[in-house]
């Protein structure tokens, strides 16, 4: 018989009970369950099942443990209002955006597409800034930099987008 480490769980008395008696409808005991489900769990390499929250409207991201809801329908004045002071911080000539959301013809699930000009250009301070606005806006946020959009992307952005900052 191979060694076995003793595990100590805190569980609500009426959840024991239901669980011992769905367990037990199996065959199984209630330690022979929990052995199962960490064995599954190193097999699959997570949680054997998907997790739902009924009646939630987002996702559930298992990289770190956020949740993210659908996004809302924002304003362009609320959207400057978010986006204002993170694009100050990280020293912005400019900030437009651009996109479904600049068009109006967005859906539930539209990211949100900005294009930004910096006055000292750093690939790390983009980063930043993508990951500063797409946690303020609580959605995926795609950047593109003004100095390298060129022919119809440029003119598309030029006709479409909409300022945000100007600095």
């Amino acid at each position: 018989m191979s060694k076995t480490a003793l595990i100590t769980i805190r569980i609500e008395p009426e959840i024991k009970a239901e669980a011992e008696k769905l367990y037990s409808s199996f065959g199984l005991n209630l330690s022979d369950a929990v052995n199962m489900f960490i064995h599954q769990s190193l097999l699959v390499k997570g949680l054997p099942f998907e997790l739902k929250i009924p009646e939630f409207k987002g996702e559930f991201s298992l990289d770190d443990g956020s949740f993210r809801e659908e996004s809302v329908s924002l304003s362009i004045e609320e959207i400057r209002k978010i986006a204002g002071p993170i694009a100050e911080k990280y020293d912005l000539k400019s900030l437009y955006l651009i996109g479904s959301r600049a068009r109006g013809d967005y859906g539930p699930n539209s990211d949100y597409d900005f294009c930004f000009e910096m006055k000292k250009p750093s690939a790390i301070k983009a980063a930043g800034l993508m990951d500063k606005l797409s946690k303020a806006f609580n959605a995926e946020v795609d950047l593109i930099d003004r100095t390298v959009a060129t022919g119809e992307f440029l003119d598309r952005i030029n006709r479409d987008g909409v300022l945000i900052y100007e600095g």
